[in-house]
């Protein structure tokens, strides 16, 4: 298990999350007008932890494994995946932890510009300061995401449709 040191100011909202055999403690904060909670680990840039090529690379290979998986709103198993859902299942498939939903998942790095993304790395789209898409940078633009309804598992670029920011996993 990996160590971070967490820094959100004067409130701390200290949560316990239990996945499968183990259990982690996610410090996060509320949201304001919303029951949401939005993990943000502010790690300090000289202790960071990214992930290692090896572990980027196993990533992109199990979202390509999914290429063809039906949009299902809520998905996030063989069958059917929305957008965040695809994301937590490829990291969990490789032993990663990753939060359920865009709007925790893009607390989880270090927000990067856009072209500064790697592969492995997050794109996030937003409409008017929201986050309602997450989709996996392969380089170069290119990204696998589940779309939208009625729509599958597929490639994108950012030339066709823009992130506005990128995250650099931890």
């Amino acid at each position: 298990m990996k160590h971070f040191k967490y820094q959100l100011g004067t409130i701390v909202c200290i949560c316990m999350a239990s996945f499968s055999i183990h259990t982690q403690v996610v410090y996060g904060q509320i949201r304001e007008n919303s029951s949401d909670i939005l993990v943000r680990p502010l790690v300090a840039t000289s202790t960071a932890t990214y992930l290692s090529d090896a572990e980027r690379y196993a990533i992109i290979q199990e979202g390509t494994k999914l290429l063809g998986q039906p949009y299902v709103w809520g998905g996030n198993r063989i069958g059917g995946f929305d957008c965040s859902g695809f994301i937590e299942y490829i990291f969990n498939r490789n032993g990663k932890y990753m939060p359920r939903t865009t709007q925790q998942q893009q607390y989880f790095g270090d927000k990067i510009r856009i072209d500064q993304a790697l592969p492995g790395d997050l794109y996030f789209f937003e409409d008017n300061g929201e986050v309602y898409h997450v989709a996996l940078a392969l380089g170069d633009g290119a990204y696998i995401h589940s779309p939208s309804p009625g729509r599958k598992v597929s490639y994108g670029h950012i030339s066709r449709f823009q992130a506005q920011f990128a995250l650099r996993v931890l």
